[in-house]
């Protein structure tokens, strides 16, 4: 079976699919090719309705993988709050947590 690294990833930009989840591979760390033709691999649909600060856990005792994110978007109206007072998308913009499961992170 062949090996490779995986980026989740977010791209910066004001619009919906922009602060979505994105899987890019590599098979030596440094060339990335896009998964899924270059579109959102995952939707947040709760909270802000958007996803950054991704982190990958695995649980030792049933081998699944978790991909856990903040809800925080700016595309989905926080944006005035970023304008005007970076406080509040620290105090208020996150309100969950996304979270999805796979077991072997293709499926």
């Amino acid at each position: 079976m062949a090996q490779y690294y995986l980026f989740v990833h977010f791209k910066e930009r004001s619009t919906p699919d922009g602060e979505q989840v994105y899987f890019s591979i590599s098979r030596d760390g440094l060339h990335w090719e896009a998964v899924n033709n270059g579109d959102p691999v995952l939707w947040a649909y709760y909270g802000t309705k958007g996803v950054r600060d991704f982190t990958i856990v695995r649980n030792p005792l049933t081998g699944r993988f978790y991909i856990v994110a903040t809800d925080l978007s700016i595309a989905y109206g926080v944006r005035v709050y970023r304008k005007e007072f970076w406080k509040q998308v620290g105090t208020h913009g996150s309100t969950c947590l996304s979270v999805w499961e796979s077991e072997d992170l293709v499926h």
